[in-house]
């Protein structure tokens, strides 16, 4: 529908004698149109450039431009292109549709016309051209709303990486002073040593959690670059064991190590991470009493170093999905802690980063078994 009148479309007739624009004027105006008059091809161009018709009746047969003409003009533009064009011709040869079909237009009426067939095409094409003009809003507001979204779902990113900086520098200095006391004299009572060995280790969780804010963002983005160097497998999995200090994060906990020796070419740091990751999600989910294992072996073409806790096990469900960011819900529905998927799906990005893969099954019949499979070469 033209803007300027949603109830009564515009009809620009284009046609070099008036009589027949008087004709058609007075079957348009009787079906409630509004009908813009035009004799000749400049004229119809500057009306349906700045009135924007809804609709064109074009006569083929004109001086100086022919309707072939003034067709393909208007289909050339941006301006223009939509409103649909009614070629009315004498002209019967086939060679003269083609033309016109060529050009652009829309339709054809032919010469003699039947009123109630020219109006029974004009009503066709406004009932066209309004569901195209309803379909092209609908998705203007949709690629608006879209760039909108996309706009905040940038800031909110940008906020929380800024904030998750900002995180950083005060934890670090909470869990240098937090060790520093520990060391000072005199010594401290057993519930004082254990109530700070327990700040101690949140400190280092919440550190862990924000690198993993950090890192994850530089993964996805496809930021990080991996500094491999040959790396003692079995060296770092006690370095590793040594930095959490389970026996302090969970005294009745018990841990097994069982890993083969190899020299794997890695990240260091990442691969340190993702063990860290996984031992702290099975300390945090292993009951008091239970049994945390870790596992190293060669296999065809790589190293499987896996991670085994005695929890519940994870639903089938959520095995595949357990590494996604939006299975955190049902992660704590399922009764994991807090932030289990968000080191998961960091560790699933490192260990893919180095042309590996991660997974989970479940173990022994109770619990999960975390398994990294490492390339032995570089790929």
């Amino acid at each position: 529908m033209n803007n300027s009148n949603a109830v009564s479309p515009h009809v620009l007739v284009v046609d070099d004698h008036l009589p027949n624009i008087d004709v058609l004027r007075s079957f348009l105006e009787r079906e409630g149109y509004r009908v813009l008059p035009a004799t000749s091809g400049a004229q119809a161009l500057d009306i349906a450039r700045e009135r924007r018709p809804d609709l064109i009746l074009l006569d083929v047969l004109m001086p100086e431009m022919d309707g072939f003409t003034i067709c393909r003009i208007l289909k050339s533009s941006e301006e223009t292109r939509s409103i649909p064009v009614i070629l009315v011709t004498a002209l019967q040869d086939p060679e003269h549709v083609v033309r016109g079909l060529e050009a652009g237009a829309d339709d054809f009426v032919s010469k003699p016309f039947i009123a109630a067939e020219l109006l029974a095409r004009v009503r066709a094409h406004l009932r066209t051209k309004a569901l195209r003009d309803e379909l092209a809003r609908q998705l203007d507001i949709s690629q608006r709303q879209h760039a909108e979204l996309q706009r905040l779902e940038t800031l909110k990113e940008a906020l929380t990486e800024m904030i998750v900086h900002d995180l950083n520098n005060p934890v670090t200095s909470i869990l240098g002073n937090l060790e520093l006391i520990r060391q000072l004299p005199p010594a401290l009572s057993t519930p004082q040593a254990e109530a700070l060995e327990a700040a101690i280790n949140s400190t280092k969780r919440l550190m862990r959690m924000i690198r993993n804010l950090i890192d994850l963002r530089h993964l996805e983005d496809g930021q990080w670059v991996l500094q491999r160097s040959p790396v003692d497998i079995q060296e770092l999995v006690r370095g590793v064991l040594a930095d959490l200090d389970i026996p302090h994060m969970k005294p009745e906990l018990s841990v097994e190590v069982a890993v083969a020796p190899a020299t794997l070419w890695l990240d260091r740091y990442l691969i340190e991470r993702v063990l860290a990751n996984l031992l702290d999600n099975a300390v945090k989910y292993t009951r008091s009493g239970g049994k945390v294992k870790v596992e190293g072996e060669p296999a065809e073409k790589c190293y499987r170093l896996s991670v085994s806790d005695q929890g519940p096990a994870l639903p089938e469900a959520l095995r595949e999905r357990i590494f996604e960011p939006a299975a955190q819900l049902e992660a704590r529905d399922a009764g994991l802690p807090r932030g289990m998927t968000l080191g998961l799906t960091f560790a699933k990005l490192a260990v893919e980063a180095h042309g590996g893969r991660m997974y989970v099954e479940p173990h022994e019949g109770a619990g999960n078994r975390f398994v990294v499979e490492l390339p032995l070469r570089p790929f």
